[in-house]
């Protein structure tokens, strides 16, 4: 509840709250109904909801009860006489100097990521400040009647995890009205998004960006990633936040232990191979001429199996090495005309489809960096790939299982489809630069797909990508604390 006060405060409400009990006080309807669609959005970030059934906002000549006690005008009336009154009661003392509104909300507590709890209430309304002309309307909104055992208000979609800005126009400046991010181009205002609703941004290029931005980006557990035009990964400012120091010590004992490190890396490279083999099948039924050489799926299938008798990481990086010398053969093969695809070049990209491919791998590296720091993990102690310098190796350890299944199908998809200009791109030096249009649509089938809802593959569990990912780490940081590689899941869809 700690969050939702100081979200509340921070946009100037006036909070009332005794445990899991509040009210917020507004000056007039429309303050109220601001104050309750904070609380949502706030709540509903923290895979919380609001009780449709115990929720509303009244005005204080119709009473309210908060805490044992009944509210009514200038009245504080304790409940037990309360219940004693006569239904046709009313208030005859004199209305209070300032007329007041108030929105009662009781929430209720549903976590699609953790088990239930127990039942909270809240309740909001407005403060005593001036009149103003115009008083509000006495009305309530969704005042049905609690008690009603059979009312089952169906629970909201899950909340969005890293909610992300994508700011690609080297013109634009991000600034601060107000506890919301303000982006602007020459002089206007071209969006204006509230903080709590963003949990990372990624700077394209040379985007201004003020102190006031970054301070409150801190305020609110925001990061902020840089990158250059064309995606390469120049840096990452993230808030300061409580490490969960067990679990660190865990994960550095684990990484010194040769064994544990090489079942670890094992696991997720035979998931990258199983997932990559499943998206060059599902390719294949949208071949109309050649059909997919077959005989790649198989060695590919052949390298995972004999991933068993690796007898270190070295020898797994020869593996996935070979692979996907094999995977990229066939993927080539998958890439419809006019666009050309011959083989993997990150960096620089020669060609829009590698251009895509980096850009998106970039992304997905971001993300998968960011749950990390949320769940506590040092993202530098990789298992697969070696530690050093600025590079998160625990982050491009656990992206691998994704590839194939987020990015490239994604690529694939767009340029099956026809989504995508064929020309919308420039090449210089045998470097490809990006349209901002193909960037824009490319970012948004992205998210599109991070924030597709599906049935989690070991689990059952209906989620989107990004808990999916999620789900990787926390069983990650379970095999960590447990000391046994078995606890680890990576992801293999079916």
């Amino acid at each position: 509840m700690d969050t939702l006060d100081e979200a509340l405060l921070d946009a100037d409400h006036v909070l009332i709250r005794y445990a899991d009990d509040f009210i917020v006080l507004a000056r007039s309807r429309k303050h109220a109904e601001a104050a309750l669609d904070l609380t949502r959005d706030v709540l509903e970030r923290l895979t919380l909801r609001l009780n449709p059934l115990k929720t509303r906002i009244v005005h204080f000549d119709d009473g309210l009860e908060f805490l044992g006690w009944y509210f009514v005008r200038s009245l504080a009336i304790p409940r037990t006489w309360h219940d004693t009154v006569p239904k046709n009661f009313k208030a005859t003392a004199p209305p209070s100097p300032s007329s007041k509104t108030a929105t009662k909300i009781q929430s209720a507590d549903v976590s699609p990521d953790t088990a239930s709890l127990p039942e909270q209430t809240t309740s909001t309304t407005s403060t005593g400040a001036e009149p103003e002309p115009d008083k509000p309307p006495r009305e309530t909104i969704q005042d049905a009647a609690p008690e009603d055992p059979e009312f089952n208000h169906p629970l909201p979609p899950l909340a969005p995890l890293q909610r992300t800005l994508y700011l690609v126009d080297k013109q634009v400046r991000l600034s601060v009205d107000n506890q919301r991010y303000q982006v602007e181009r020459d002089g206007k205002t071209i969006l204006n998004l509230p903080a709590h609703q963003v949990d990372q941004i990624m700077l394209f290029g040379p985007v201004q960006v003020t102190t006031q931005t970054l301070q409150l980006a801190a305020r609110n557990d925001c990061s902020l990633s840089y990158l250059s035009y064309l995606g390469r990964y120049y840096g990452r400012f993230d808030p300061e936040t409580g490490r969960q120091i067990t679990l660190l010590q865990a994960q550095f004992t684990c990484h010194a232990d040769p064994a544990f490190q090489l079942d670890i890396a094992r696991r997720i490279v035979a998931a990258k191979l199983h997932n990559s083999r499943l998206v060059l099948a599902r390719g294949q039924r949208h071949l109309k001429s050649s059909p997919l050489d077959l005989s790649a799926n198989q060695r590919l299938k052949q390298i995972e199996q004999s991933l068993k008798t690796a007898t270190s990481v070295e020898s797994l990086r020869g593996s996935e090495g070979a692979a996907a010398a094999l995977y990229w053969r066939a993927f080539a093969e998958l890439v419809p005309p006019p666009w050309q695809f011959s083989k993997r070049l990150a960096r620089p990209a020669p060609d829009p489809v590698n251009a895509m491919l980096s850009l998106g791998y970039t992304l997905l590296y971001q993300a998968v960096a960011g749950l990390l720091q949320a769940r506590s993990l040092n993202a530098h102690l990789g298992m697969l790939h070696l530690p050093g310098g600025n590079h998160l190796a625990l982050a491009s350890d656990l992206m691998e299982v994704f590839r194939a299944y987020v990015v490239d199908a994604t690529v694939l998809r767009l340029l099956r489809t026809r989504q995508l200009d064929p020309q919308a791109h420039s090449i210089q030096s045998e470097v490809c630069s990006l349209g901002n249009d193909t960037i824009r649509t490319f970012i948004r089938a992205l998210e599109d797909r991070f924030n597709s809802i599906q049935q989690h593959p070991q689990t059952e569990t209906e989620m989107d990508l990004r808990r999916i990912i999620d789900h990787d780490i926390l069983t990650l940081a379970r095999a960590l604390r447990s000391n046994n590689t078995n606890e680890f899941q990576a992801t293999r869809w079916r």
